[in-house]
């Protein structure tokens, strides 16, 4: 276990926390540093997604790219549909290969042996 010093202002936050969330000061913790990681995260993704549509000609060969992509899965709308799409589409080989059968099925969702 490693211990740090904060701030009294941080403590009184923490405090207030613990008292209306009902957990331990270690789990607030954990996961204010895992918000503020995955805040970090995004930010990166999306100054990376600014300096790629800044650069003209990158920005076009990406476009480019999502085009031919979706002319190899045009069923697939990754925007609103598409985990639909790949649950109910996704096949695998009877035993024997003869034909194809679905992977999962949209209703249970169980899987079927390949």
């Amino acid at each position: 276990m490693t211990t740090a010093k904060i701030s009294p202002q941080a403590a009184r936050v923490l405090e207030r926390l613990q008292r209306r969330f009902h957990k331990p000061k270690t789990v607030l913790i954990d996961l204010a540093l895992k918000k503020y990681e995955d805040q970090l995260l995004l930010e990166e993704i999306n100054e990376g997604y600014a300096r790629l549509k800044a650069d003209k000609t990158a920005w076009e060969e990406e476009l480019k790219e999502r085009q031919e992509l979706n002319k190899l899965v045009p069923m697939i709308d990754f925007y609103s549909d598409g985990a639909k799409f790949l649950l109910t589409n996704t096949r695998s080989w009877s035993k024997d290969r003869t034909k194809v059968k679905p992977f999962c099925s949209r209703k249970g969702m169980n899987r079927e042996s390949p």
